[in-house]
């Protein structure tokens, strides 16, 4: 999901990593090595305008299916 938004949106790691503290732990949510936790979820969903839930629902990360 969160991809997904960055993308629809012409998102860089640079234009959001301040939502997690650091980069490093923006590019490992990025990467799927760590998951968005309560605070950060609640952030990205100011900051998107959409509820927070849907980061940290299982899969949050990941957009719709590519064909």
């Amino acid at each position: 999901m969160l991809r997904s938004l960055m993308d629809d949106n012409g998102l860089r790691l640079q234009d959001i990593w301040q939502i997690f503290g650091s980069q490093g732990v923006a590019s490992e949510v990025l990467n799927e090595k760590r998951t968005i936790s309560r605070i950060p979820a609640r952030k990205l969903g100011d900051f998107f305008k959409i509820d927070p839930q849907v980061f940290l629902e299982k899969g949050g990360m990941k957009g719709p299916p590519r064909s």
